[in-house]
């Protein structure tokens, strides 16, 4: 899949740019089709982007998975710990 710009060139993000959005994306926050095409190039194309996604989506599984199991203060920790990697 292939997202161009105006004159046929693709249209390509930074990590920067990838990082600004990751959680938007992942979390389905993103509204602009366009934003999320470019993110999800990106990340395909992009092994450290790529991981980071990984990373987050496997602490967030996780924590889905063993909410009930944790106190808010870890909660609390492992959100600020997401949050830095940022």
């Amino acid at each position: 899949m292939r997202f161009r710009g105006n004159k046929g060139e693709i249209s390509q993000i930074r990590c920067k740019t990838a990082a600004k959005w990751l959680q938007f994306y992942l979390d389905g926050e993103l509204s602009d089709t366009i934003v999320q095409q470019r993110v999800t190039y990106h990340l395909e194309r992009c092994k450290n982007c790529g991981l980071e996604a990984e990373t987050y989506t496997q602490i967030k599984t996780a924590i889905s998975i063993h909410a009930r199991d944790l106190d808010k203060r870890s909660i609390d920790r492992l959100s600020a710990f997401i949050e830095s990697l940022d």
